[in-house]
């Protein structure tokens, strides 16, 4: 997979899919305590990758990306086939052993609100918020990380793959999500050994880039009931770090 790199508003490098821009909007659902915390800490969080659910995650999919192969016995007089491609599963699976340790932090890129994805994201009290590639990038404070981002594939795992497609990669069966996900490579041993034994980490965010909020819209979740959505869109409207955001009600109607 070609990544193509890219300067923010602050000059820092990151690497972008070809298929994207930096202008790309993003959406992430979240719950209502994660986005306050965020929103008063100024801070992100981003898993660990080898935290995820998917299986797949955590390990390579031997059976999708190692192509074993039926032989007969007289054949074994001549390893050497067989022991390379053994290798080069070693040394993948070496490479994704590493990957996996990465954080990540996952986003959509369906613009249209997902009634399964409020279900599956968030608890009752929900939001969404919208910002685009290169301002959530901008607004990551460290330089201590290399950035890489790009849009996963639902084509499922074969050995044609490189690591860097793999990291991409999910099954057909997610293929709705739609996902845009962020990969943060540590470039300092530090910052290694602070991951080895975490879940997650902090990331400090600045929620104004170029004299702009990073988070464009704030969209409440449909299973809040009306007054007390209009309660929460009238105490986000009154936070000042969420000046200029547009802050309204879910457009899937529930009630």
């Amino acid at each position: 997979m070609e990544i193509r790199s890219f300067d923010t508003y602050d000059e820092k490098i990151y690497y972008l899919h070809p298929e994207l821009s930096p202008d790309t909007p993003i959406y992430k659902y979240m719950d209502f305590d994660f986005f306050l915390d965020m929103v008063k800490r100024k801070k992100f969080y981003v898993s660990i990758k080898r935290e995820f659910e998917d299986r797949n995650e955590k390990r390579l999919p031997i059976k999708q990306v190692m192509p074993f192969r039926a032989v007969g016995g007289h054949l074994f007089k001549d390893k050497t086939f067989v022991e390379d491609e053994v290798n080069v599963y070693m040394d993948r699976s070496h490479d994704f052993d590493e990957i996996k340790e990465w954080p990540v932090s996952c986003w959509t890129l369906r613009s249209d609100e997902n009634y399964l994805m409020w279900k599956s994201y968030t608890s009752k009290i929900g939001v969404r918020i919208q910002t685009t590639i290169d301002k959530f990038v901008d607004s990551i404070t460290p330089n201590d990380y290399t950035i890489y981002c790009g849009k996963m594939t639902y084509c499922g795992y074969n050995p044609s793959q490189t690591i860097k497609e793999l990291a991409f990669t999910k099954s057909h069966h997610f293929s709705n999500e739609e996902e845009l996900r962020f990969y943060f490579e540590p470039q300092k041993n530090s910052c290694r050994k602070e991951l080895s034994d975490s879940i997650f980490i902090e990331l400090p965010m600045l929620l104004y880039v170029n004299c702009g909020n990073v988070i464009d819209e704030v969209i409440l979740s449909p299973f809040i009931k009306d007054g007390a959505a209009d309660m929460i869109c009238d105490f986000l409207n009154r936070t000042e770090d969420l000046a200029k955001c547009s802050i309204k009600k879910s457009n899937i109607r529930l009630q």
